[in-house]
């Protein structure tokens, strides 16, 4: 990898990179300046590796088809959401209670012109929710502004619930 370069053409010193390497709760005990590389010595002699900040976040709870969905997740580029595998592996991640994701890709038309479409279908899970009606309207909206602010600006949304 390249470091980025800075408006006179020099290159940067620094990047930040988002790891995860966990073993659950216990690697909530990493703190700042414990991580000081993953690379084996003498074979990138110019490279260091520091975490500045402590750990968090790490669970045991966690099963491989919750963490495979939020590693999808965490995989966009810049956060934005391009494909039909993007917006299902968001989705799905966003709450564990969606339990299935349909995308239906398209074209509308607007005073614009077409513009493009992503027609998302969620499956809840009932029996997870406390208080369906009111938790459904909460969840939609929620979703509904967080995919929003991930799509490219030329994309629209039509968001759909469901009862499995």
């Amino acid at each position: 990898f390249f470091p980025a370069k800075r408006p006179d053409g020099r290159a940067e010193s620094y990047v930040n990179l988002r790891v995860w390497v966990t073993a659950g709760m216990l690697a909530n005990r990493v703190g700042p300046g414990q991580v000081e590389s993953f690379l084996k010595k003498g074979a990138f002699s110019e490279i260091r590796i520091k975490n500045p900040t402590s750990a968090a976040g790490g669970s045991n709870g966690e099963d491989f088809e919750e963490a495979k969905r939020r590693f999808a997740a965490a995989l966009l580029s810049r956060d934005r959401i391009v494909t039909r595998a993007d917006v299902e592996a968001v989705v799905r991640s966003f709450d564990r209670r969606i339990v299935r994701t349909e995308v239906a890709l398209g074209l509308e038309r607007s005073e614009g012109g077409l513009q493009r479409l992503q027609h998302v279908i969620c499956s809840l899970d009932r029996d997870a929710f406390v208080d369906p009606e009111i938790e459904i309207r909460i969840l939609k909206d929620d979703l509904d502004r967080f995919l929003r602010t991930r799509f490219p600006y030329d994309t629209n949304l039509s968001l759909e619930l469901e009862w499995m």
